[in-house]
């Protein structure tokens, strides 16, 4: 079967965003032909190179496809301008698979340049918070009754050090365990009480 090359993705390294990751989202929404910028092809330049009037591109977000300043010779904003430019110049159009936005829809493409402009100058590699999955859950606390008495156990001018206070606290409610087993009362939750006021 012929892959449509009317319908192309590109991936980019990133540290938090895999290229399989990457890849797998730009089939979903509609990319035949995926290209990988630095293994199938040194940049985006020679990717985009074949694009033709009314073709569209599949980016998974903006701020990925700048090159590093060191390796482009570019402000990242200034290099993003770039590649939008070479794209809509040839005729065809961005999609940023991330947050479903479309460069041939001006309010989209508003938001899109917007983003990934103000994104870009922050420098790094950040990406718009919609992209990236939640990270780890902050822990709570197993009841407010719980956390009143390890508070009151936290602040007692009876217990000699800090140390001393958590391996305490976490002895009395060692038996609150999740389904796989862990501590539901642990050292860090200890001290995000604050300052124990001892030292």
């Amino acid at each position: 079967m012929a892959v449509d090359k009317r319908h192309c993705g590109l991936t980019f390294r990133h540290s938090r965003v895999s290229r399989e990751h990457q890849e797998s989202e730009l089939r979903k929404a509609g990319a035949s032909w995926v290209l990988h910028v630095g293994i199938d092809c040194p940049t985006w330049q020679n990717a985009t190179a074949q694009l033709e009037r009314g073709d569209v591109l599949y980016i998974y977000s903006g701020p990925m496809v700048p090159a590093p300043r060191k390796k482009s010779g570019l402000p990242l904003h200034t290099a993003w301008s770039e590649f939008v430019g070479v794209v809509h110049l040839l005729g065809a159009h961005i999609v940023e698979v991330s947050t479903g936005r479309r460069s041939n829809t001006r309010k989209e493409f508003i938001a899109l340049n917007k983003e990934t402009s103000e994104l870009l100058r922050q420098g790094g590699q950040r990406l718009p918070k919609s992209t990236l999955k939640p990270g780890r859950q902050r822990k709570r606390w197993p009841s407010d009754q719980v956390k009143a008495a390890a508070l009151k156990l936290w602040k007692s001018r009876n217990i000699r050090s800090d140390a001393a206070a958590v391996r305490q606290i976490m002895d009395q409610w060692s038996d609150l365990v999740d389904l796989k087993g862990r501590p539901l009362v642990t050292e860090r939750l200890i001290r995000a009480l604050g300052k124990s006021g001892r030292n």
